[in-house]
Parts: C-alpha cells; structure tokens; sequence
C-alpha cells in the first residue's frame, strides 16, 4: 500500500537569510550656536533635548536661530531644565 498524498507540500524555504535593514540618514546633525547651544550641550545632543521637550530637533534649530519663538510652557520647561543642569537659561520671561 503506497502512502496517500493529498497536494503539494505548502512549506517555504527561504534560500538566503534577510539582511539588516540600515537606518537611513535624516539629514545633517544639527549644530547650535545661539542660547539654545549651552542647554542641548548638556543633553548631549539636540535630539535629546528635543526628546525632553517634546519637539523635532528642526524646532529647536529654528528657536536657536531666532526665526521661531518657543510657546511659553516650552520656555518654562527649558527654564527648568537649565536650572537642573546648571546652565544659563536660554529665555527670559
């Protein structure tokens, strides 16, 4: 008695393994030189404090370069940010 076969077989074999995928490049690193730089400084890097005030670090580029303000919570969060890390507060009220 021969064995009963009901199709064909349905398993996929992959024939390479999958690569990793590289992270793209969002562009140039962002370097400050107006009041903003102290405080990113501190962080490390722009997109950290970014992250701690909840903005792209493009924002913060901009508030940097004087061609956007920050709303005043976000000028109160740097206030006290800076007070943390010692550095001169970027905004005056």
């Amino acid at each position: 008695m021969t064995p009963r076969h009901d199709g064909p077989s349905h398993t996929i074999v992959p024939t390479t393994m999958p690569t990793e995928r590289k992270k793209k490049s969002r562009g140039p690193m962002i370097q400050l030189t107006g009041p903003i730089a102290p405080l990113a400084k501190a962080f490390g890097s722009v997109k950290a404090l970014a992250e701690a005030l909840g903005v792209t670090p493009r924002s913060i580029q901009r508030w940097d370069e004087g061609s956007l303000s920050p709303a005043v919570p976000a000028r109160k969060l740097m206030a006290i940010l800076a007070a943390q890390h010692r550095v001169p507060v970027p905004y005056e009220f």
